[in-house]
């Protein structure tokens, strides 16, 4: 993915395809904020942002030998990663 270079990203956000994720990264892309977003569906997010030139895209699950590549950039991190599943009863 592109990324704008003469902006170093501050933010990152993990679970940046999900629910709440994608939300917020939306929200700072199309606000002009040059952002990380780590995730494993780029695919989902609309077209703008996807191919937006403020956005590093980091295609991965959140692990511990992912969170040591964080770019030094990197002033704030949202995590909103997860693995949720419904229990029946």
């Amino acid at each position: 993915m592109r990324i704008n270079a003469c902006i170093a990203p501050e933010i990152m956000i993990t679970g940046a395809s999900g629910f709440l994720g994608s939300a917020l990264l939306t929200e700072l892309i199309r606000s002009g904020v040059a952002v990380y977003g780590f995730g494993s569906h780029l695919e989902s997010l609309p077209f703008d942002i996807r191919t937006s030139p403020n956005l590093l895209w980091m295609a991965d699950r959140i692990s511990g030998t992912s969170l040591a590549v964080v770019p030094k950039s990197v002033r704030i991190i949202f995590h909103a990663a997860g693995s949720g599943s419904v229990v029946r009863s």
